[in-house]
């Protein structure tokens, strides 16, 4: 599952969530009567934003490390061997291999890996 922020509505994803939060923390504050839609909408305004933000930043700023995964390599080389003394002739060469289970290494420092 990727990060998603959800909407400006606060009907999905981390806006959702962080909403019914905020809904849940701060209705007590009205005690006469639920908060008013407009307050509603403001603080689904708030979590979409804070959402929004959070993701960026942890998928700007993430870095995933040690990541490791198997796969099969196969290689085929092909060619020609140089001119050689004493007869200055050549040979063909033809090799191929394939290894199972080879592990493969993560290369780089993962930044920006994440959705």
């Amino acid at each position: 599952m990727g990060l998603e922020p959800g909407d400006i509505t606060a009907t999905g994803g981390m806006s959702k969530a962080i909403y019914d939060a905020l809904f849940n923390n701060m209705k007590d504050g009205f005690p006469d009567s639920e908060p008013s839609e407009d307050v509603c909408q403001s603080w689904k305004k708030l979590a979409y934003s804070i959402a929004f933000g959070v993701i960026e930043h942890i998928k700007s700023n993430m870095e995933i490390k040690g990541i490791t995964t198997k796969g099969d390599v196969s290689i085929t080389i092909s060619g020609s061997t140089g001119i050689a003394d004493p007869a200055d002739h050549t040979h063909s060469v033809g090799l191929s291999d394939t290894d199972s289970d080879v592990v493969f290494t993560q290369n780089n420092d993962g930044t920006g890996l994440v959705q």
